[in-house]
C-alpha cells in the first residue's frame, strides 16, 4: 500500500476517522483506530460491537476523557484508560511546536505509556480499538509502532498515518479550529497543521530518531516492552510470517 486512497474509513456514526488497521500481513478484525468515540449513539455503539471490538484503549488525558467519556454503555466492551502525553488543543497553545517535535517529545517522555498500550493490544481477547481525540497523533504513534513490531513495511505505515488528515478535513477540523478561536487565538498555518495535519515527515522523524538510537527493539526494551512482549504482539497481529523487531 503506497497510496492514501487505499486507506478507507469505516462509517461508524459519531466518528470521522474510524478505520480498520489491516494492511497486508496483519490479521483482519484485530486492530482498529479512531478519533473520540463520545458521540456514538445507539447506532454507533452497535456498529462498534458488530466489528468484534472487545477492548478500547483510550489514550486521552483524564481531563479529556471526563469531558467526553467513551459512549459504550451496554456494549460490554472493556475500556482501558492509558493516557499518553498531553496532545490536547490547550497544550498546543502554549507555544510554537511542530508535529515532528511533538512526536519526538511523545516517544521520549512517554515510553512506558506506549509500552503499556502495546501490551494492551497484544493481550486483548478480540478486536482492539485505539483512540485519542483526533485519532491522529497519540493514536498514530502507537499504531505505527504496533505495525512496526508486526513487521509491516515502513512505507505502508507512513501511508496509513498520512491518510488521517483527509478523514479529519471538513466538519471535524472546523470544529477544532473554532475551539482554538474560542481561546482568542487565530490559527496560523503551522497551528492548523498541528491540529489537523498528518504529514508523513512528522512520523518519519520518529522512526529516524529510533533508528539513530539503536533501533525499534532497543527503544522498546528501554520502554519496558521486551522481546517476549513483542513476540506476543506479533502473534496477536500477524496474519502469516513477519519480521521480528
Amino acid at each position: 500500500m503506497t497510496d492514501t486512497a487505499d486507506v478507507t474509513r469505516i462509517d461508524v456514526p459519531g466518528t470521522h476517522n474510524f478505520r480498520e488497521v489491516a494492511p497486508e500481513g496483519v490479521r483482519p478484525g484485530r486492530l482498529f483506530r479512531s478519533d473520540a468515540i463520545g458521540q456514538l449513539g445507539e447506532a454507533g455503539r452497535a456498529a462498534v460491537a458488530d466489528l468484534g471490538i472487545r477492548r478500547v484503549i483510550d489514550l486521552r488525558t483524564p481531563e479529556e476523557s471526563a469531558l467526553t467519556p467513551d459512549d459504550l454503555e451496554g456494549t460490554g466492551i472493556e475500556v482501558v484508560a492509558n493516557p499518553l502525553f498531553s496532545g490536547s488543543i490547550g497544550s498546543m497553545l502554549g507555544g510554537p511546536i511542530s508535529l515532528g517535535d511533538l512526536y519526538l517529545m511523545m516517544v521520549g517522555q512517554s515510553g512506558a505509556a506506549i509500552a503499556a498500550a502495546l501490551g494492551e493490544i497484544a493481550d486483548a481477547d478480540g478486536g482492539v480499538l485505539v483512540h485519542c481525540t483526533a485519532g491522529k497523533d497519540r493514536t498514530g504513534v502507537v499504531v505505527a509502532l504496533a505495525l512496526a513490531v508486526a513487521g509491516v513495511d515502513r512505507e505502508t505505515i507512513l501511508t496509513d498515518y498520512e491518510a488521517t488528515a483527509g478523514f479529519l478535513a471538513g466538519e471535524w477540523a472546523e470544529r477544532m479550529l473554532a475551539g482554538v478561536r474560542a481561546h482568542g487565538v487565530e490559527p496560523t498555518p503551522d497551528l492548523v497543521e498541528l491540529i489537523t495535519g498528518s504529514p508523513r515527515a512528522a512520523l518519519e522523524s520518529v522512526f529516524a530518531s529510533i533508528d539513530e538510537h539503536g533501533g525499534l527493539g532497543a527503544y522498546l526494551d528501554q520502554s519496558g516492552f521486551d522481546a517476549d512482549a513483542r513476540a506476543r504482539l506479533r502473534a496477536a497481529l500477524q496474519d502469516g510470517a513477519g519480521t521480528a523487531a
